[in-house]
């Protein structure tokens, strides 16, 4: 576009692009501090990409833990839900009224371009931009810009299909999990032979929509994979066990208290049903099926591990005879080689592999910038900020907790940004910052794998950088009912608004009050033995044994204060190990691991 011809809007402070959860949060936290905004989406309403997601999708979080901290009572925490798409997108329309947003926002407007500003005074970039609509040009003129487009824009259909051996021949369809509608759009399942490829939650859901009409459907596992674990646990979503508590526990301990879980709730399903005389269901087979997975030694590897939140591809097994695979090896015709050797014809093949992240209004005037953040996140400041532009950009909502949500870690990026922008808080040197940058990266890589972060220590960090922590001491001292609650709970974004800048304490506290739910970690106290006896081995110098620190990439020990000692993992493996015999004792018909 050329800009000189364009239409000239407004100037602001901030320009936002993108009109999802993320952009939505950088608006009202700006707009909060007095900074002057406004955002750019290429939609139609807010929502972004989950605006247009498939039908009946369904997030993979809570209501509780996916709300913003000043509206946590849309869906009372008393009764905590897991929205749909539909549910989340009305969530984020009654955000933009409550906060009166509407007004700074412009749908089915497409920022082309972004350029650094020469003819506007005390501006310092120019972004164009197009009206899809009636396809007129114009220029906004800002300080400052945040891109919030979304991490789900641009799929690697094409190039990962394209590195499988012998892709070329395949006589069926390949399609990715985003253009994936319902079971007849874009193409009629019924019928279906289908082979998905990936494990993450959209490829679990595709497939058991599928599973229903479709004459096979089956997974491949390209290599090893983290938890599944159900969206509901009883009547409440299971993210309400994300605890203070329970992230309070050293890793390899948490997968003890995971698997004595698994053990206890799949001999309460068996005793239940030699009590009632009447076979498993379907449900509480899909949850047996979880646990399988879920412990089988094939699939986890301590401590690199994430999470697919979703029981789908366990009900897609225990109902409808689906198959667990390995990765593929090649491709002939209609045929899928597995790495094992076995073969299977497939005509559909549903690719759930992610996609690539680009930024091409960012390209022409500003390539390196983009290389870095298409990269890796991990080159930003807290996955937000780079080195070399300051406050100048911020990338919102680009971090992606291993368990939790999005939306409690976007908002306080959202909060720390807007009083760097207002100037209430000063910015760090940038030598501080790339020390920060440095250890995250060490940090993360070792704990949690290169492409998540830890959801606890990632809030709790913005947090003391916000000024809001969460004051548990003067709430044991002031309110231990709602100290529990909050020690207990669920690790809610409204936490973060008991003090600090932006604090609402009495709204919080009386809906915090109303919690219901609480983690209960009787099971893991009958642990406390096994621990002790293990930690007794780590003393004694055992070789397999011990307590050992972290070490960075390069072998050395790192020994920064915030790297806490953790328990070796062999322990928890054999825990996960004595757990799958357990219940592959209770059910040996139910199998999940075929193919490896």
């Amino acid at each position: 576009m050329d800009s000189s011809s364009a239409v000239t809007m407004e100037t602001f402070d901030v320009v936002i692009i993108g009109g999802g959860f993320s952009g939505l949060g950088y608006l009202k936290e700006l707009t909060a501090n007095g900074v002057s905004a406004t955002l750019f989406d290429n939609r139609h309403r807010v929502g972004g990409t989950l605006a247009h997601a498939y039908d009946d999708a369904v997030l993979t979080t809570s209501s509780a833990m996916s709300s913003f901290s000043d509206f946590i009572d849309y869906t009372p925490l008393s009764k905590p839900i897991v929205w749909t798409a539909v549910e989340f997108g009305e969530y984020l329309q009654a955000y933009v009224d409550k906060f009166d947003l509407a007004k700074l926002m412009r749908f089915r407007h497409m920022v082309s371009d972004v350029a650094p500003c020469s003819d506007v005074k005390g501006m310092k970039y120019t972004v164009s931009v197009e009206n899809l609509d009636t396809h007129e040009d114009a220029v906004v003129h800002c300080n400052h810009v945040v891109v919030a487009s979304g991490a789900h824009i641009y799929d690697n259909k094409e190039c990962v299909f394209s590195n499988i051996r012998g892709s070329e021949t395949f006589t069926g369809t390949v399609l990715h999990t985003s253009e994936f509608v319902n079971i007849k759009n874009p193409l009629d399942m019924r019928g279906r032979r289908m082979l998905v490829v990936g494990t993450n939650e959209s490829a679990a859901d595709v497939s058991y929509f599928c599973a229903k009409v479709a004459e096979q459907v089956d997974f491949s596992m390209r290599g090893k994979n983290g938890l599944y674990v159900p969206r509901y646990q009883g009547k409440y979503p299971l993210d309400m066990d994300t605890s203070r508590f329970h992230h309070g526990i050293p890793r390899p301990l948490r997968m003890v208290e995971t698997s004595i879980r698994a053990t206890y709730r799949c001999t309460a399903v068996k005793v239940m049903e030699l009590l009632s005389g009447k076979s498993i269901d379907d449900c509480a087979a899909g949850m047996v099926v979880t646990q399988k997975l879920n412990m089988s030694p094939y699939n986890v590897e301590w401590p690199y591990i994430t999470a697919c939140k979703s029981e789908s591809f366990a009900r897609a097994i225990a109902e409808y005879g689906s198959r667990v695979r390995p990765g593929i090896c090649h491709i002939d015709g209609d045929t899928v080689v597995f790495k094992n050797g076995t073969r299977e014809k497939y005509d559909l093949i549903m690719l759930a592999t992610g996609y690539k992240r680009s930024f091409p209004f960012l390209k022409k005037h500003f390539p390196n910038l983009e290389c870095d953040v298409s990269g890796s996140m991990r080159n930003l400041f807290k996955n937000m900020l780079h080195p070399d532009y300051g406050i100048d950009f911020a990338f919102g909502g680009f971090v992606r907790p291993s368990i939790g949500a999005i939306p409690p870690l976007l908002e306080l990026q959202a909060r720390y940004f807007a009083l760097l922008c207002s100037g209430k808080k000063k910015p760090l040197e940038k030598s501080e910052i790339l020390e920060i940058i440095a250890y995250d990266k060490r940090y993360n890589a070792n704990v949690i794998g290169d492409a998540l972060r830890d959801y606890v220590t990632y809030a709790d960090e913005m947090a003391s950088l916000i000024g809001c922590n969460i004051p548990f001491r003067q709430l044991f001292w002031s309110s231990p009912s709602l100290w529990m609650k909050a020690y207990l709970g669920p690790n809610h974004a409204g936490l973060y608004r008991l003090q600090g800048p932006g604090a609402k304490p009495e709204y919080v506290k009386r809906e915090i009050a109303k919690q219901s739910h609480m983690f209960q970690p009787i099971l893991f106290f009958l642990t406390i033995p096994l621990v002790l006896l293990f930690a007794l081995c780590g003393m004694l110098g055992s070789t397999t044994f011990r307590l050992i620190s972290i070490k960075s990439h390069d072998g050395r020990k790192y020994n920064d204060p915030r790297v806490k000692t953790e328990i070796i993992h062999p322990f928890a493996v054999m825990c996960r190990a004595a757990a799958y015999w357990w219940i592959n004792l209770l059910y040996p018909n139910i199998v999940v691991n075929e193919g490896f």
